[in-house]
């Protein structure tokens, strides 16, 4: 049995709202609180929110069609066994779209078995990746315990609660799952494991030369656990500054998947930073659903004609002022970044930025609020930051350069 790599995908939003509800707050959303105007379309054809498939989006007949495929299923319990095979499938499809409505697709699939204990292995791999995307991971975490202490010899569930330990920035359990790994799966999925907890521990250097000595055996490997390898050496890289090591195996990740949202999303932060606006508008399609692509779009229409790129940052404004209302945990970041990259608006950006670094801690999270911090001149809202960078000993340029622009940080260090 061999574990698969590790990923990351954006949470679920499965939370219900009443059409009443919706009505009662367009009077918020077309005059918020401050708001100079009110906004009036040009057209009876603007459109002005595009509302997920739970609200009767474009996609609710598909929606429809799946619940009744669901419903099939859990009437009466069903077949856990065609339950499972359901929920994989769905779990494939969130992956491949990077739609991460097919994740609450998957739990609904799982929802009569859920609470039960003594469910099958797989149920459980399933409900721990559920309990991920919507960030539980101590949940997710819990799940995964008690299938290796079933599983003791399971590959994918150690190297599942690797990755848990690692966005609850547990990194010395993360290391002895990575290190128990050894004895279980092939010792490139092994060093992966290891690689991501030294580029997060300060051992950057390490991590990428672990990760290139991997990936000299890539011909012998899987190409999702290449991808993953390139992935993670690039991060490390544009991490530490190699800005040239770190272009070269965002490239052949590229190259292996051109459209997984994360990998774009790093990859355009190194081309703006290098001033390389012309690739970024042509590796992230003009009509991407992901609202942190539609930033990076926007930041590099910023750099080739400002003109245009203030058109669409302000269509851009509109319909985050309207999802604004459905507090959406995918926002968070999103809008954080909308306001702090794009309307240099520190003070407004700070909320959202905190917000974000609530759902996960991460490097990422944790760089977010720190240059917002920075930007706003306030030190406090990012000592939480602060201090899981000093802690882990994970260095980010980034970061160091927000930090040194926070007031009285040098003082406070």
């Amino acid at each position: 049995m061999k574990a698969t790599s590790m990923t990351c995908f954006n949470t679920p939003w499965e939370r219900g709202v009443s059409l009443s509800l919706i009505l009662g707050c367009v009077s918020l959303w077309s005059a918020p609180t401050g708001a100079a105007d009110s906004y009036v379309p040009d057209s009876p054809d603007t459109v002005l929110l595009t509302l997920p498939a739970t609200l009767g989006g474009p996609d609710q007949d598909s929606r429809y069609a799946n619940q009744r495929e669901v419903s099939e299923l859990t009437d009466g319990r069903g077949n856990i066994q065609a339950a499972i095979a359901r929920a994989k499938g769905y779990l494939d499809t969130a992956k491949s779209l990077q739609d991460a409505r097919w994740y609450g697709f998957a739990q609904t699939a799982l929802l009569p078995w859920w609470e039960d204990s003594g469910t099958p292995r797989d149920f459980a791999l399933l409900k721990a990746d559920i309990l991920q995307h919507q960030h539980r991971f101590a949940e997710s975490r819990d799940v995964l315990n008690a299938v290796i202490k079933q599983h003791p010899r399971d590959p994918q569930a150690v190297l599942n609660r690797a990755h848990m330990h690692l966005k609850l920035a547990d990194f010395t359990r993360a290391e002895k799952d990575c290190q128990r790994l050894l004895l279980l799966d092939s010792p490139a999925v092994a060093a992966h494991c290891l690689a991501s907890v030294k580029g997060l521990t300060g051992q950057g250097a390490d991590a990428l030369a672990l990760l290139e000595n991997t990936l000299a055996q890539a011909a012998q490997l899987p190409e999702d656990l290449v991808f993953e390898l390139h992935l993670s050496a690039a991060l490390i890289a544009h991490r530490e500054q190699d800005m040239a090591l770190a272009e070269r195996h965002y490239q052949r990740a590229m190259a292996l998947s051109p459209q997984q949202v994360y990998l774009l999303t790093h990859y355009s932060d190194l081309l703006l930073e290098r001033r390389k606006p012309e690739i970024v508008l042509s590796v992230i399609e003009a009509d991407t659903p992901h609202r942190v692509l539609q930033i990076k779009r926007a930041q590099a229409l910023v750099q080739l004609d400002p003109v245009a790129a203030q058109r669409v940052i302000d269509q851009m404004g509109r319909r985050f002022d309207a999802e604004a209302f459905f507090n959406d945990v995918r926002m968070h970041q999103a809008s954080a970044m909308y306001r702090l990259f794009l309307r240099s608006d520190a003070q407004g950006a700070l909320p959202a930025a905190l917000a974000h670094w609530a759902d996960e801690q991460s490097p990422d999270s944790a760089r977010l609020l720190i240059e917002a911090a920075a930007a706003a001149g306030q030190i406090r809202p990012a000592e939480a930051a602060i201090a899981y960078i000093r802690q882990s000993g994970v260095y980010d340029y980034r970061i160091e350069r927000a930090l040194s622009r926070l007031p009285r940080w040098e003082q406070s260090a």
